[in-house]
């Protein structure tokens, strides 16, 4: 596959695919956005999706989170949902997971793509999990 950009409509392919991927490396329930964010940020190295970050505040991007509230509300592919609101409301942790219906379509996606961008999505999890883990100490989750 080239490593041109991504189409939009592409995009939330991989997405799914990623969150699917996440659960190989111990993540089956749910996964940090900040984990995604990391993850997708490296995979735009190699194949770029067309995903914004800010410099003031790297784990955002407009692009993705639109694309995640329309696999949420529109499709109901995920489910986001946050801890700690009650705690320490400025800085929630945020989280994605899978629906049922998500899990079966991320794995039709995953039977169709090509096997560069599977392993490229498994190598930049592994980064993503790593960076995560460093940042919040070996008891994140």
């Amino acid at each position: 596959m080239a490593k041109e950009k991504i189409k939009e409509e592409q995009r939330q392919n991989i997405v799914l695919a990623a969150l699917y991927l996440f659960s190989q490396h111990g993540r089956e329930k749910e996964v940090s956005r900040s984990e995604l964010v990391d993850c997708l940020k490296e995979f735009q190295k190699e194949f770029p999706l067309g995903y914004e970050f800010g410099e003031k505040i790297p784990y955002y991007s407009q692009e993705l989170f639109d694309d995640l509230d329309d696999l949420w509300f529109q499709k109901g592919y995920i489910k986001q949902y946050k801890y700690g609101l009650r705690y320490t409301p400025l800085f929630p942790k945020n989280f994605i997971a899978l629906e049922p219906l998500g899990r079966g379509h991320a794995k039709k996606i995953i039977e169709t793509l090509p096997p560069e961008i599977i392993e490229g999505l498994k190598r930049v999890i592994a980064i993503a999990i790593k960076n995560y883990k460093e940042r919040r100490g070996s008891s994140a989750r």
